[in-house]
């Protein structure tokens, strides 16, 4: 398997977990030194992101990953991937939908491709 596809296959299944809500398994994606930026310049750490998306009344009922590209480093060890992404779903009763622009840092460690940073932007 090419280096995009594992990377497409660990975000896909990324957000199927968070999709679901499964808020146990989701922080085994996220490294330990995990950082989530926005555009309007709000920043956490691991915890802090899963209790903030975690309080969330958003229920997904889809979500696609397109225009996925990346960058491995020399080593192959680290890569960035840019992608967008739509939801669509739920939120505060009515019919919603939210895209971004997302650029993530993968880390691998241990066997697997964890999320070591994320940016989110949503004025793209």
């Amino acid at each position: 398997m090419e280096l995009v596809q594992i990377i497409e296959s660990v975000l896909s299944i990324y957000y199927q977990t968070f999709a679901q809500k499964n808020w146990e398994i989701l922080p085994t994606f996220l490294s330990d030194d995990f950082t989530y930026f926005s555009d309007k310049c709000f920043s956490t750490d691991k915890s802090g992101f899963i209790h903030t998306m975690s309080q969330s009344d958003w229920t997904i009922h889809s979500c696609n990953i397109s225009n996925l590209s990346i960058i491995p480093s020399s080593s192959s060890d680290i890569v960035i991937a840019m992608y967008n992404i739509e939801f669509k779903g739920i939120s505060n009763s009515v019919d919603a939908q939210f895209s971004a622009l997302e650029t993530c840092v993968f880390r691998h460690n241990d066997g697997n491709w964890k999320l070591a940073h994320c940016h989110t932007s949503n004025s793209h």
